[in-house]
């Protein structure tokens, strides 16, 4: 497909919320998703002069989209890293030509805040600490603080391996 096409592709997509708008009340319907992606053949068919496979269209679309929600969070990240950064440098992550075409994603596409499950060590300054500090940290100093923290759990069962079986202690 060539640019133009992709482009014409992805405003025929908008128009029909029912095939990204998760919140649309036929985005759950495979008749109404299957006519809608009809339609979009059909229009850009008359647009082209030319015929379109609906499939050819559906993986086009989810390739590109997959692409702008890749591009959306490195640059996303980069701000979140280097918030200092000089505005050329962030606009490489929107250099995509298809970048701004996608921008009506962003509500469905919103991540919400990620959480990460490892907990931080803190001194007793109730600072974290660096990579330095901590490989000077002995081993009782560590329980100490996982205790401190209540991140030291005990297995609910220890195993000894014994021929392939497991057996209790």
């Amino acid at each position: 497909m060539t640019d133009a096409e992709k482009q014409n592709l992805i405003e025929l997509v908008q128009q029909h919320t029912s095939l990204w708008n998760e919140e649309d009340v036929q985005y759950k319907s495979f008749h109404s998703r299957a006519k809608a992606w009809r339609e979009v053949a059909k229009d850009m068919e008359v647009t082209f002069k030319r015929t379109f496979d609906v499939d050819v269209l559906q993986r086009t679309f989810k390739n590109l989209r997959d692409v702008y929600v890749r591009k959306r969070r490195a640059y996303q990240d980069a701000v979140r890293r280097n918030s200092g950064l000089q505005a050329g440098a962030l606009e490489r992550f929107r250099a995509w030509p298809f970048y701004n075409s996608f921008v009506f994603l962003d509500p469905v596409n919103d991540e919400g805040e990620r959480y990460c499950n490892v907990e931080t060590i803190h001194n007793d300054n109730n600072s974290l600490l660096d990579v330095e500090e901590i490989s000077d940290i002995t081993a009782a100093e560590a329980f100490d603080m996982q205790s401190e923290t209540g991140s030291c759990k005990r297995s609910r069962r220890d195993s000894i391996p014994v021929l392939g079986k497991h057996t209790r202690k």
